[in-house]
């Protein structure tokens, strides 16, 4: 969907795109809030991810924004966790996912597409080191399957199909919930760069940041995850990478009209006075009345986004981080099926045994 959002006329640049769709994704929980209120109050229950979220606050004690929770750590005995407010946990999960993704979205302006992809997906072996580093116990079966999905990844992401340069920057976006590259970048970045660029410059070690950013994004959301129920955690990160996103938009938009009132020779309050700030504006979003993209913005914001964060955190319940993001490589084999399915893209063979080394990795991680 995004890739289809930023092939239309006039896209959004990123942060533009980034605060529409987290403001989507917060709108997607308020029908689902409000009637867990409406059962909550009726004392009613049904099925569904959150179905017993009121049961879940009272055995967590997050009604009250506070969690004592007993939790189990692969290779360690029970522990308390320290009480916290939920608040605390969302902010910080909230923080994690934002600097995965201004770090490579800020790396790829220097990087090109195709070794970009491939630095994001060091990620995989960046999570076990965190739960490592932390204490925990990782499986052998863990790391081997950790190495084949990189090395699955790596073929992929250096395949040079027809498609080798939007898939690459989907791959690098995968990490970040965000496609993080305007068109002009898409075109700017061809795998033909990754032999010119032999060293690693400053946007290779960003992207390398934000990759880390995202590994403790994962490792702390399986740390968290049986604290709080997903429905309050995921709706209170959102809200949060919500303001943050709207911060990243201000900076955009100031930076913007600065411009062009340096280009009118005039002083920012005199371009806000005369009213053309709005056309200074503009190519922020020019096709901002698009009904299409609206429509790839709402299903982004809904799937991928708020329906995706409650399924992850669902599933890290019982899932330990470094086996999460191997399970999380997928995405870009779903990726691989859904060009095929709807764009006509064929994979390379290259592509389809990385592919197979990513399944082989899932396979060996969960023994």
């Amino acid at each position: 969907s995004l890739r289809g959002i930023y092939a239309s006329d006039g896209p959004p640049v990123a942060s533009v795109l980034s605060l529409v769709r987290q403001c989507l994704s917060v709108v997607t929980f308020l029908p689902i809030l409000w009637s867990v209120q409406n059962q909550s109050n009726s004392g009613g229950g049904g099925g569904g991810v959150d179905s017993a979220v009121g049961e879940k606050d009272l055995e967590y004690g997050t009604a009250a924004g506070y969690t004592t929770v007993e939790k189990k750590v692969e290779g360690k005995g029970e522990g308390e966790e320290k009480k916290r407010p939920m608040w605390s946990a969302a902010l910080e999960l909230a923080f994690w996912n934002f600097g995965a993704q201004g770090l490579i979205n800020a790396g790829l302006l220097f990087s090109p597409a195709a070794r970009a992809s491939f630095l994001t997906q060091t990620s995989v072996v960046m999570t076990p080191l965190i739960s490592a580093l932390a204490g925990e116990r990782v499986k052998s079966s863990v790391w081997g399957g950790c190495a084949l999905a990189l090395f699955g990844l790596g073929l992929i992401s250096t395949s040079h199909s027809p498609a080798t340069t939007d898939a690459a920057v989907d791959l690098a976006s995968a990490f970040t919930d965000d496609a993080i590259a305007s068109s002009s970048q898409r075109a700017l970045m061809t795998a033909s760069e990754v032999a010119t660029t032999s060293s690693l410059n400053q946007g290779d070690f960003m992207i390398l940041a934000g990759a880390l950013s995202w590994s403790t994004y994962i490792f702390r959301t399986s740390s968290v995850a049986k604290s709080y129920s997903e429905l309050d955690l995921q709706f209170s990160k959102n809200v949060l990478l919500a303001v943050m996103y709207f911060g990243w938009f201000l900076t955009t938009a100031v930076t913007s009209l600065l411009a062009a009132a340096a280009s009118a020779s005039t002083s920012l309050p005199s371009l806000l006075a005369s009213g053309t700030w709005m056309e200074a504006l503009a190519p922020l979003w020019s096709g901002w009345a698009s009904l299409p993209v609206w429509v790839l913005l709402a299903y982004s914001a809904v799937g991928p986004g708020a329906v995706a964060d409650l399924l992850q955190q669902s599933g890290q319940k019982e899932v330990s981080a470094s086996e999460s993001n191997i399970i999380l490589c997928f995405e870009s084999l779903f990726a691989a099926v859904c060009a095929f399915v709807f764009l006509g893209e064929v994979s390379s063979a290259k592509e389809m045994t990385g592919g197979l080394f990513i399944v082989m990795a899932a396979i060996l991680a969960s023994k």
